[in-house]
């Protein structure tokens, strides 16, 4: 459902639909997302909203276990509650907001996660024990106001991609990096370049597999 300029609000006949595995709702400029009703969707596999209006995070979300992709992009959403960790199933998770400071800490506690993109936020920190997520793959924090990374991720050992680009503050990854095995290409543009390019002087020989991307 998208462009739909004649839904104003989100029709309570969802919470029926037991069924429903997917529900995609993008650029309903008119619709204030409240979901009522949302916990009764047992099924729900994917959620996907961008560029709609959503007041706050519904928390009726936490009720449906078999959630595997939440996607808020472009939202106005508030600060995310406690309680994610409850989405035990969720392989994906998408949250650019410009709003968001920080994570949940429980977030970390959620082993299936394979992609966070948490792009285009305020986040000044990573939780410090992001290394329980050994399933990770991708991690996006591009654009944000990241000045460093915890420690732990390097035992995030099946991280893939990752992207640091666009934190002005960013100058230097954590030790043990090359511990990364796993990892094949790092964004890292528009950083605090001049201390982040001697520590890569340092890497790139220590991490042959990996590319580092250091121009736009």
């Amino acid at each position: 459902m998208s462009n739909m300029d004649c839904i104003d609000k989100f029709p309570n006949v969802f919470g029926k639909l037991k069924n429903l595995e997917i529900l995609n709702l993008s650029s309903l400029s008119d619709l204030k997302l409240e979901f009522k009703g949302i916990e009764k969707l047992e099924k729900l596999r994917e959620l996907r909203i961008s560029r709609c209006k959503v007041p706050k995070f519904p928390k009726g979300l936490f009720e449906c276990e078999n959630l595997e992709v939440l996607e808020f992009h472009y939202c106005s959403l508030g600060d995310l509650p406690e309680g994610l960790s409850r989405l035990k199933k969720l392989r994906e998770l998408d949250l650019d907001n410009p709003r968001f400071d920080e994570l949940p800490a429980d977030f970390t506690a959620i082993e299936s996660l394979e992609s966070i993109n948490c792009s285009m936020t305020s986040l000044v920190s990573v939780p410090e024990d992001i290394g329980n997520l050994k399933r990770l793959k991708n991690l996006d924090l591009t654009w944000g106001n990241l000045t460093s990374l915890p420690d732990s991720i390097v035992e995030c050992e099946n991280l893939e991609r990752l992207s640091v680009a666009r934190n002005d503050k960013f100058s230097e990854f954590p030790a043990n990096f090359e511990r990364l095995e796993k990892l094949t290409f790092v964004d890292a543009y528009w950083c605090n370049m001049d201390p982040l390019r001697e520590q890569l002087k340092e890497l790139k020989p220590k991490m042959r597999w990996c590319r580092f991307n250091t121009t736009p």
